[in-house]
């Protein structure tokens, strides 16, 4: 009878020890949560994209996620060692819900455009990385030939001052799930007469719309916004169509577009020309002309009849076919070259998940067509314009004069150079066939060279030389961005492989649907920019040794382009 005894009070013991040793357990989890819950609500309450960009608020931002994992596997665990069943836990967690959805749909009420701050932000950590821009610089710099030291230290100065006026306003943080680069801040924009004038954050701006944009922007807010647009969530272009004008781009723009967005009205703009200058005027970067000039040519996406996930997905894209060829200049002091580098040293640092696109044409081919193109958009003030024009049948030997003119300042550039330490001369009579070596043994002096062609004074026409070398273009871009980030390809290729382009292009972006390629195909055909001049006609066609020259001329530069690119496709070999 004892022993029996024993045995039933030490199993009491023991089941006592076990529910203490479960309480405590439980307590602690339950201080652990209060405590987790505390603190992580006082960070949440730390607006991350104030904090200073050092190594303190990276340590900060990357604890706060660990600190909501651990939250998460701690209630995790005490809801399975409970059950789920603690009445005080389930209530509150009700009384969360309720207010937690009653203040997102206060939210919604105030700002039907604010759905982006309920979505994680993504650490960028080479967001305003001035050292890897300067870097860059130095770099792209060094391979065009361009060392001297006053010129590299103009230029850094002027990386450092683009990337401290446009980091201002561009967050270093950028909203997860947007196809755009999104980001959270206060923005307003009231058209106000002729200006565009708000605030974007706690930077202010008046400006007055590009004449190229003005109606169309004028008109765009007064009908959609009714002269007043505000949101706390603003988007810029992740997708940049860089070139080259007179390749397709128009055609190529709508076609990406259709491919990416559907049907729905993108945020595509052909010629916003707002990283570049139309010509070459001074373009000073400012904090504040990104909301007055820039965000409002893509704020068409917001009034799309779309759910919130397909706003997300909706692609801009920022069409300027002379990105690629041009650069900002800052003062008219500074020499022509000072920032030669800046764009693809740059923008790849402001927008880390930013894409770019380049289409190109057989150069002989592009050179007429934009020389035929130019005589409907000259100065008032080209009286050969108006000559051409009057007697088209001259159009083709003026286009010949102009094209020798141009290859012989290139020649005389390329041969005189300081840097050049032989007698040997690159010449296109070279009956030996040499011209192209001669050239790859001094493809350092082209950018300097290129930029000296230009067309005789008081002449408007456009026989630009200089645009057909897309390897010059190209091969800076590619110094600086990472070949996986730039696509590639040739106008006659879209327009005769369009399936095959399509197909490439589901490569590149990863979401591109192959259903109606071909009614894309046709639809945007409507937009080709056709000349005004049927120059294709027998009276107009480019003479037999104006296209001889020529073709001579541009043979080495494609060949070091489809080296480059290591895609025969830039030879066309099959265009003649």
């Amino acid at each position: 009878m004892k022993p029996e005894i024993k045995r039933s009070c030490h199993s009491k013991k023991l089941n006592y020890r076990h529910l203490f040793l479960a309480l405590a357990f439980l307590t602690t989890c339950s201080t652990l949560i209060l405590w987790f819950e505390e603190i992580s609500n006082h960070l949440s309450n730390i607006d991350l994209r104030q904090l200073p960009q050092n190594e303190m608020s990276d340590t900060l931002f990357t604890n706060f996620e660990h600190l909501q994992l651990i939250r998460t596997d701690i209630r995790t665990i005490t809801k399975s060692e409970t059950g789920g069943n603690r009445e005080g836990q389930s209530d509150r967690h009700k009384h969360e819900i309720q207010i937690s959805s009653q203040k997102n749909q206060q939210s919604k009420e105030d700002d039907h455009f604010s759905e982006g701050k309920y979505i994680s932000l993504v650490k960028n950590p080479q967001q305003y990385t001035l050292s890897n821009t300067l870097k860059n610089i130095d770099k792209c710099m060094s391979k065009s030939n361009l060392m001297s030291p006053a010129l590299l230290e103009i230029a850094r100065e002027n990386a450092k001052w683009f990337m401290e006026q446009y980091g201002r306003v561009i967050s270093s943080q950028y909203l997860d799930g947007y196809v755009n680069y999104c980001w959270n801040t206060n923005y307003e924009v009231t058209l106000n007469g002729d200006y565009f004038e708000g605030h974007i954050g706690e930077y202010h701006f008046k400006n007055k719309p590009p004449l190229w944009f003005e109606q169309r922007m004028k008109a765009s807010i007064k009908k959609d916004f009714k002269g007043k647009f505000s949101s706390s969530t603003v988007c810029l272009p992740n997708i940049y169509l860089l070139g080259f004008a007179k390749c397709g781009t128009t055609f190529f723009q709508c076609f990406l577009s259709k491919i990416l967005n559907g049907d729905k009205k993108a945020q595509a703009i052909k010629e916003p020309y707002f990283w570049t200058p139309f010509d070459y005027k001074i373009h000073q970067p400012n904090s504040s002309n990104i909301g007055g000039h820039y965000v409002p040519m893509f704020l068409k996406g917001f009034k799309e009849n779309v759910s919130t996930q397909e706003r997300r997905e909706l692609a801009s894209i920022d069409a300027t076919p002379i990105t690629v060829l041009r650069w900002p200049r800052f003062t008219s002091e500074e020499p022509e070259l000072t920032n030669y580098c800046l764009l693809p040293s740059a923008l790849p640092e402001l927008f880390p998940q930013s894409k770019y696109l380049v289409i190109m044409r057989e150069p002989v081919s592009m050179m007429y067509s934009a020389f035929w193109w130019s005589l409907y958009h000259p100065p008032k003030t080209d009286k050969l314009s108006q000559y051409v024009k009057s007697n088209l049948t001259k159009g083709r030997e003026i286009f010949h004069q102009q094209s020798v003119y141009m290859i012989t300042q290139f020649l005389k550039c390329i041969n005189s150079h300081q840097t050049v330490r032989t007698a040997e001369n690159c010449t296109l009579l070279d009956i030996e066939g040499n011209f192209s070596a001669c050239i790859s043994n001094r493809k350092h002096l082209l950018p300097e060279c290129v930029q000296n062609i230009t067309i005789k004074e008081g002449q408007h026409i456009e026989a630009v030389i200089f645009k057909g070398i897309y390897y010059v273009y190209v091969q800076k871009w590619l110094q600086t961005v990472p070949r996986e980030r730039i696509f590639f390809t040739a106008m006659e290729r879209l327009t005769e492989h369009t399936h095959s382009v399509a197909k490439e292009l589901s490569n590149f972006f990863g979401k591109v649907s192959q259903d109606e390629v071909e009614r894309i195909k046709q639809k945007c055909r409507k937009k080709f920019n056709k000349n005004p001049i049927n120059y294709t006609s027998s009276s107009l066609t480019i003479k037999e040794s104006t296209k001889t020259i020529l073709q001579k001329f541009f043979q080495p530069f494609n060949r070091m382009l489809s080296e480059l690119l290591e895609d025969e496709q830039f030879l066309w070999r099959q265009k003649w």
